[in-house]
């Protein structure tokens, strides 16, 4: 296990959370990716967020600032990002785990991992097994605009199909989700007091 760092990209909203999806430029796109880097890495030692598992899982803890506390498990080679909310609202209404389909790199010029959102989502009720895909229309908007093309439509759906096949054979949340839940890797942070924020 050792710190990393994770960057999650929106496609087609570098330029605002809050505003419909464009193309943005390759300048806009950079100071997007750099302006949160520089963020994030003003982040102590005590409070870091981002752990690199293994070659299958790197975790991303809530920021200690968060209103909502939430838990991501990236899957790079799976192309998925597992958010596991702590919210007891949302947690009302059965839907425990949101799952992002997206694009997973490392990439040295940043030296960060960058996840790509690719618009696809997937949220799975507590039981683990009922689930509903998401989004599908801001997928098709997405082509429309040009954010994406054809060969990347058949790898959203591509990877979207094996997430619903997974969750439908009862493998899902993967088995190292509860090996690194949020008390463990809190603990382990704490356990080291040269982590422990004064």
């Amino acid at each position: 296990m050792e710190k990393t760092m994770v960057v999650w990209r929106r496609l087609g909203k570098e330029h605002s959370e809050n505003k419909g999806y464009q193309v943005n430029s390759d300048e806009m796109i950079h100071k997007h990716i750099t302006d949160k880097l520089l963020s994030f890495r003003k982040t102590p030692d005590c409070e870091w967020r981002w752990w690199h598992i293994s070659e299958q899982l790197i975790i991303e803890m809530p920021s200690n600032n968060a209103n909502k506390k939430a838990m991501y498990y990236y899957y790079p080679q799976k192309n998925w990002l597992i958010v596991k909310d702590f919210d007891d609202e949302a947690a009302l209404d059965g839907w425990k785990w949101y799952v992002h389909i997206g694009n997973m790199a490392f990439d040295e010029s940043y030296n960060s991992w960058i996840f790509t959102d690719w618009f696809s989502d997937v949220i799975v009720q507590t039981d683990g097994k009922t689930n509903s895909v998401l989004d599908l229309d801001e997928l098709g908007q997405a082509l429309t605009l040009g954010l994406i093309n054809a060969d990347q439509i058949v790898k959203i759906l591509s990877y979207t199909q094996e997430l619903v096949d997974t969750i439908r054979n009862g493998q899902f949340p993967p088995a190292e989700i509860n090996s690194y839940s949020l008390e463990v890797m809190q603990k382990w942070i704490h356990a080291d007091s040269g982590r422990v924020c004064p």
